[in-house]
This record gives structure tokens, C-alpha cells and sequence, in this order.
């Protein structure tokens, strides 16, 4: 107590704790240029399915499929093609296919 009679008041404070630091940013993000080279195609790969026809001419086709009658086809420059399938050389297409590994089953019309 002091002088006047009146307990002493005592007051707890306390502290607070400061919060931890934040994690480090990540790295900034850095460009990257990566070149690629993947051998040209050229009309003739190996990837591609061969079309015979009866006048000798030979197409190359990395899509096919029969629609309305005829023998469609998608050559490696993206450019579509239309064959009509009585004019294919189904022997000659059958042998130049598997020469090169490749099953080209063209329906009977």
C-alpha cells in the first residue's frame, strides 16, 4: 500500500510475439527459347500411304478414307485429294503399302 492507503495497481502486459518473416519469393520467372528440329517431310516419307492408280500415277497420303465412292486422301502438305476407287490399282497399292510396312484396305465397290 502506499501513502494514501490505496493498494498499489500492478498491470500485466503482454508482449506480443511478432509473427515469423515470410518465405523468400519464388525466383523470377526467366524466358526460355528452345528450338526443335524434326526432319522435313518430305511427299515421299516412309509415314506415308501410297495410292496407285491404274494410269500409272502414284499419290502419297498420310490420311485416307473412302466417302461417296471414292478414295480420299490428305497428302503431307495438308492439301485434300480425291481418287474415284475404280481407278485405284489395288495390287500395286497393296504391294507399294506393305514395302513399306504400312495396311492400306480398300473396299470393294
Amino acid at each position: 500500500m502506499d501513502a494514501s492507503g490505496t493498494p498499489p495497481v500492478i498491470a500485466v502486459v503482454a508482449v506480443p510475439v511478432p509473427p515469423p518473416p515470410p518465405a523468400p519469393p519464388p525466383p523470377p520467372v526467366q524466358a526460355v527459347l528452345r528450338e526443335y528440329s524434326w526432319p522435313s517431310a518430305s511427299r515421299t516419307s516412309a509415314a506415308s500411304f501410297v495410292i496407285a492408280s491404274n494410269d500409272g500415277l502414284v499419290r502419297y497420303a498420310v490420311a485416307v478414307w473412302i466417302q461417296d465412292g471414292a478414295l480420299m486422301y490428305m497428302d503431307a502438305s495438308g492439301s485434300a485429294g480425291r481418287v474415284d476407287i475404280r481407278a485405284v490399282d489395288r495390287e500395286a497399292t497393296s504391294r507399294l503399302n506393305s514395302e513399306r510396312g504400312l495396311s492400306l484396305q480398300i473396299p470393294i465397290r
